[in-house]
């Protein structure tokens, strides 16, 4: 267990460091879809739990409205199509390339945007 905690800290540190270390613009993370809660986003942007980020939900599409679905398991346009379908813009555990926006002091929380 103390290697497991050790190597998770060890892990955390080192993105720490890249973070602090690198320019923010133009960076980019590979990071994991982790939790939706309206308005919120969360995602792990080590895909191993150790930092973790939010990005708010209208920053996914600027041009329709989005809500979460009532499972907490997807993002869906808030009306539906002409088919009458709500298809899933991005899903719990999906992959969601971001960047690095700022820290939100208040929460704790890195601030997050998708990397367009």
């Amino acid at each position: 267990m103390a290697d497991h905690c050790s190597d998770r800290g060890y892990k955390a540190k080192r993105l720490e460091w890249e973070l602090v270390a690198t320019p923010l613009e133009g960076k980019s993370w590979p990071a994991r879809i982790v939790g939706l809660q309206t308005p919120w986003i969360f995602l792990d942007l080590a895909d191993d739990g150790s930092v973790q980020g939010r990005m708010h939900l209208r920053q996914i599409s600027g041009k329709i409205r989005t809500v979460i679905d009532e499972h907490g398991l997807g993002v869906v346009p808030a009306e539906p199509d002409e088919r009458g379908q709500q298809n899933a813009i991005v899903k719990l555990g999906q992959k969601f390339p971001c960047r690095l926006r700022g820290l939100d002091i208040w929460s704790g929380s890195l601030d997050l945007a998708p990397n367009r």
